[in-house]
């Protein structure tokens, strides 16, 4: 920029701050108070967390996720927590029998007894959901979501048709 164009600009900016400051002060007080009134900040909404688990609230959070198959990872965690009743749900909030990841991205906080352990159980489902995103993001339909449960999942050859009683009861709900 030349120095006639910046000098413009400058003269151009100091002329309209003159007007701006001489409009400021031709103005009341009590318009200047309507110019500048005070917004008070809207406070952001926090949903209140219950932080004790129940089914009900497994069940809100998980749906709350927006995930492919809610029904089916909902079984899942019924299933691998003996109906919410393991130890390893108790002792580590551990949902699924999620063992510690090491290769992707975890909300775990090391192990215990060989499995994964949370702060809280939403962190278990948080971690599943992580292991979904790496794993089993391209499964489209069900039965393909099925099959990798039986042949990479699983150990249990029986394993999908227990989840598939189990999801019907979640799929309704």
């Amino acid at each position: 920029m030349d120095n006639s164009k910046f000098y413009r600009n400058m003269m151009i900016s100091g002329a309209l701050l003159v007007i701006a400051l001489a409009i400021n002060l031709a103005m009341t007080p009590e318009q200047v108070k309507k110019m500048h009134r005070v917004v008070k900040p809207v406070p952001k909404y926090i949903p209140k967390i219950d932080s004790t688990f129940s089914r009900e609230a497994l069940v809100e959070y998980v749906y709350s996720l927006n995930v492919r198959f809610p029904h089916i990872i909902l079984a899942q965690a019924h299933l691998e927590s003996g109906k919410f009743t393991s130890g390893i749900f108790r002792a580590n909030n551990n949902l699924f029998g999620m063992r510690q990841a090491r290769l992707r991205p975890t909300t775990n906080k090391g192990s215990r007894n060989g499995f994964a352990k949370y702060d809280h159980w939403r962190d278990s489902v948080m971690d599943y959901i992580l292991y979904y995103a790496v794993y089993m993001h391209k499964f489209k339909t069900e039965e393909a979501y099925y099959a990798y449960l039986d042949g990479s999942y699983a150990d249990n050859p029986n394993y999908s048709k227990l989840i598939r009683k189990i999801a019907e009861s979640y799929k309704k709900l």
